[in-house]
Protein backbone atom coordinates (compact mmCIF):
# COMPACT_ATOMS: atom_id res chain seq x y z
CA UNK A 1 0.00 0.00 0.00
CA UNK A 2 0.74 3.20 -0.51
CA UNK A 3 -0.36 6.22 1.79
CA UNK A 4 -0.29 10.52 0.68
CA UNK A 5 -1.22 12.63 2.72
CA UNK A 6 -2.64 16.34 2.65
CA UNK A 7 -0.65 19.45 4.01
CA UNK A 8 -0.59 23.32 3.76
CA UNK A 9 1.59 25.75 3.77
CA UNK A 10 1.70 29.21 4.58
CA UNK A 11 4.35 32.41 3.51
CA UNK A 12 3.75 35.23 5.23
CA UNK A 13 5.35 38.66 4.20
CA UNK A 14 6.54 41.67 6.29
CA UNK A 15 3.14 43.90 5.33
CA UNK A 16 0.16 42.37 4.08
CA UNK A 17 -2.24 44.32 5.73
CA UNK A 18 -3.95 45.38 2.62
CA UNK A 19 -4.43 41.91 1.34
CA UNK A 20 -7.45 40.13 3.57
CA UNK A 21 -10.34 41.55 5.79
CA UNK A 22 -9.36 43.22 8.86
CA UNK A 23 -10.04 41.42 12.20
CA UNK A 24 -8.51 41.68 15.51
CA UNK A 25 -5.93 39.75 15.55
CA UNK A 26 -5.54 36.91 18.13
CA UNK A 27 -2.88 37.20 21.32
CA UNK A 28 0.54 35.95 20.51
CA UNK A 29 2.60 33.77 22.49
CA UNK A 30 6.09 34.69 23.08
CA UNK A 31 7.90 31.72 21.13
CA UNK A 32 10.74 31.61 23.70
CA UNK A 33 8.05 30.57 26.10
CA UNK A 34 7.10 27.67 24.27
CA UNK A 35 8.86 24.53 25.52
CA UNK A 36 10.59 22.29 22.61
CA UNK A 37 10.15 18.58 22.01
CA UNK A 38 8.08 17.92 24.45
CA UNK A 39 4.97 16.38 22.74
CA UNK A 40 5.07 13.88 20.26
CA UNK A 41 4.51 14.26 16.69
CA UNK A 42 1.35 13.10 15.35
CA UNK A 43 0.90 10.46 13.24
CA UNK A 44 -2.05 10.17 11.43
CA UNK A 45 -4.20 7.05 10.65
CA UNK A 46 -6.14 6.04 7.86
CA UNK A 47 -8.97 7.86 6.32
CA UNK A 48 -12.66 5.91 6.46
CA UNK A 49 -14.07 4.96 3.33
CA UNK A 50 -17.20 6.16 2.57
CA UNK A 51 -19.87 3.02 4.13
CA UNK A 52 -19.90 0.14 1.89
CA UNK A 53 -17.44 1.46 -0.55
CA UNK A 54 -15.31 -0.89 0.95
CA UNK A 55 -16.52 -4.11 -0.61
CA UNK A 56 -17.16 -2.47 -4.48
CA UNK A 57 -14.05 -2.35 -7.15
CA UNK A 58 -13.65 1.40 -5.56
CA UNK A 59 -12.24 3.39 -2.73
CA UNK A 60 -14.49 6.09 -1.84
CA UNK A 61 -13.69 9.14 0.64
CA UNK A 62 -15.63 11.86 1.28
CA UNK A 63 -13.11 14.80 2.52
CA UNK A 64 -14.68 17.92 4.22
CA UNK A 65 -12.00 20.92 5.22
CA UNK A 66 -13.41 22.27 8.79
CA UNK A 67 -12.03 24.87 11.33
CA UNK A 68 -11.74 23.73 14.62
CA UNK A 69 -9.85 24.60 17.62
CA UNK A 70 -7.35 21.64 18.14
CA UNK A 71 -4.21 21.39 21.26
CA UNK A 72 -1.43 21.46 19.06
CA UNK A 73 1.21 23.05 21.40
CA UNK A 74 1.89 21.62 24.63
CA UNK A 75 -1.03 20.86 26.87
CA UNK A 76 -0.07 23.86 29.15
CA UNK A 77 -0.55 26.71 26.53
CA UNK A 78 -4.30 27.25 24.59
CA UNK A 79 -5.58 25.32 21.83
CA UNK A 80 -4.99 26.37 18.13
CA UNK A 81 -7.71 27.68 15.60
CA UNK A 82 -6.41 25.49 12.90
CA UNK A 83 -8.13 23.80 8.92
CA UNK A 84 -8.04 20.67 9.06
CA UNK A 85 -9.41 17.56 7.21
CA UNK A 86 -11.42 15.08 8.16
CA UNK A 87 -14.34 12.06 6.82
CA UNK A 88 -17.47 13.77 6.87
CA UNK A 89 -19.40 10.72 7.80
CA UNK A 90 -16.81 10.30 10.67
CA UNK A 91 -16.90 13.79 12.62
CA UNK A 92 -13.90 12.48 14.91
CA UNK A 93 -11.39 12.18 12.33
CA UNK A 94 -11.36 15.80 11.29
CA UNK A 95 -7.74 16.98 12.58
CA UNK A 96 -4.51 18.76 11.89
CA UNK A 97 -2.53 17.28 10.28
CA UNK A 98 -5.50 15.22 8.42
CA UNK A 99 -5.84 11.53 8.08
CA UNK A 100 -3.71 9.51 5.83
CA UNK A 101 -5.77 8.43 1.89
CA UNK A 102 -4.40 4.82 1.81
CA UNK A 103 -4.68 4.17 -2.08
CA UNK A 104 -3.70 0.42 -3.49
CA UNK A 105 -1.66 -0.10 -6.87
CA UNK A 106 -4.18 -0.99 -9.53
CA UNK A 107 -7.21 -0.12 -7.35
CA UNK A 108 -9.06 3.33 -8.29
CA UNK A 109 -9.46 5.64 -5.85
CA UNK A 110 -12.37 8.80 -6.16
CA UNK A 111 -11.83 11.53 -3.54
CA UNK A 112 -14.46 13.95 -3.12
CA UNK A 113 -13.75 17.11 -1.50
CA UNK A 114 -16.47 19.08 0.52
CA UNK A 115 -15.37 23.16 1.56
CA UNK A 116 -17.14 23.09 5.21
CA UNK A 117 -15.66 26.43 6.10
CA UNK A 118 -18.72 28.17 6.99
CA UNK A 119 -20.12 29.81 9.87
CA UNK A 120 -23.03 28.89 11.59
CA UNK A 121 -25.53 30.79 8.87
CA UNK A 122 -23.35 28.87 5.71
CA UNK A 123 -21.45 32.08 4.82
CA UNK A 124 -17.79 31.01 3.94
CA UNK A 125 -15.45 31.96 6.79
CA UNK A 126 -12.51 34.30 5.89
CA UNK A 127 -8.78 33.11 5.61
CA UNK A 128 -7.24 32.55 8.80
CA UNK A 129 -4.34 34.24 7.43
CA UNK A 130 -3.59 37.22 5.24
CA UNK A 131 -3.60 36.37 1.71
CA UNK A 132 -0.76 38.18 -0.58
CA UNK A 133 -2.36 37.62 -4.51
CA UNK A 134 1.30 38.26 -5.35
CA UNK A 135 2.24 34.69 -4.21
CA UNK A 136 1.56 32.56 -6.80
CA UNK A 137 -1.46 34.45 -7.94
CA UNK A 138 -2.97 33.43 -4.69
CA UNK A 139 -6.69 35.19 -5.13
CA UNK A 140 -5.64 36.85 -8.30
CA UNK A 141 -7.39 40.54 -8.80
CA UNK A 142 -10.26 40.12 -10.98
CA UNK A 143 -11.17 36.97 -10.18
CA UNK A 144 -11.01 34.16 -12.73
CA UNK A 145 -11.09 37.36 -15.47
CA UNK A 146 -7.59 38.53 -13.72
CA UNK A 147 -6.00 35.16 -13.11
CA UNK A 148 -5.94 34.47 -17.21
CA UNK A 149 -5.37 37.73 -18.74
CA UNK A 150 -1.81 37.96 -18.06
CA UNK A 151 0.33 38.72 -14.94
CA UNK A 152 -1.97 40.25 -11.71
CA UNK A 153 -2.77 43.89 -11.26
CA UNK A 154 -3.52 45.47 -8.47
CA UNK A 155 -2.55 49.35 -7.35
CA UNK A 156 -0.25 47.64 -4.94
CA UNK A 157 1.74 45.06 -6.84
CA UNK A 158 5.46 45.88 -6.37
CA UNK A 159 6.43 43.07 -9.03
CA UNK A 160 5.66 43.30 -12.23
CA UNK A 161 7.18 41.08 -15.17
Amino acid sequence: MAGTAAGTTVLLGTDMSWAAPSRSAPATLDPLGIPKYVTPLTIPPAMPTVDGAKHSSLDVYEIGVRQFRQQVLPPTLPKTTVWGYGSVAHPQTFSYPGFTINACVNRPTRVTWINQLVDSKGRFLPPLLPVDPTLHWANPPGGISGHHSGWPTTARSKFRP
